[in-house]
């Protein structure tokens, strides 16, 4: 095998590294823009929810008190308390979604885009450093065929 052959080989998976990030890329920029245009919403629900856990925890509150003063029906008051702390769990694990959704969003389309980077600086300069190929691909499998023609594939 040339290493011509593998070369030209190593830079058309590049470029198709390129164009299936930067499709990558423009899936998550619309993520990103449907996310600030529901981020006040989003806002809005946060509000509510941070609001309904605390009148949630003033009802625990006053259960607790009207359980030592009920001691007859001590389990009513228990189960009651219960629910209400189930209540401010799945509280607070939307807010805590709502929360990651837009930090993952972000994270993902800055890695994305820093990679798009590395490939169009590899593609300007027609040649591909070892630190540059380590980065964008864990392993490369070439075969050569029986006609003297290469086939691969990357991950």
């Amino acid at each position: 095998m040339r290493e011509s052959q593998l070369d030209e080989l190593v830079l058309f998976e590049i470029q198709w590294l390129r164009d299936h990030i930067i499709a990558e890329a423009d899936k998550y920029d619309n993520i990103v823009r449907e996310w600030n245009r529901k981020k006040p919403l989003y806002d809005q629900q946060i509000i509510q929810h941070e609001t309904k856990i605390s009148g949630l925890n003033r009802e625990i509150e006053g259960l607790v008190i009207d359980r030592m003063n009920d001691r007859d029906r001590s389990d009513l008051y228990t189960r009651m308390i219960e629910e209400r702390e189930r209540q401010i769990t799945e509280l607070k694990k939307k807010i805590a979604e709502c929360k990651v959704f837009d930090r993952i969003s972000r994270e993902k389309h800055k890695s994305l885009k820093k990679t798009s980077e590395v490939i169009e600086e590899i593609i300007s300069e027609g040649q591909i450093t070892d630190p540059q190929l380590r980065m964008l691909v864990k392993k490369v499998t070439v075969h050569q065929n029986e006609d003297s023609t290469l086939e691969s594939g990357s991950r």
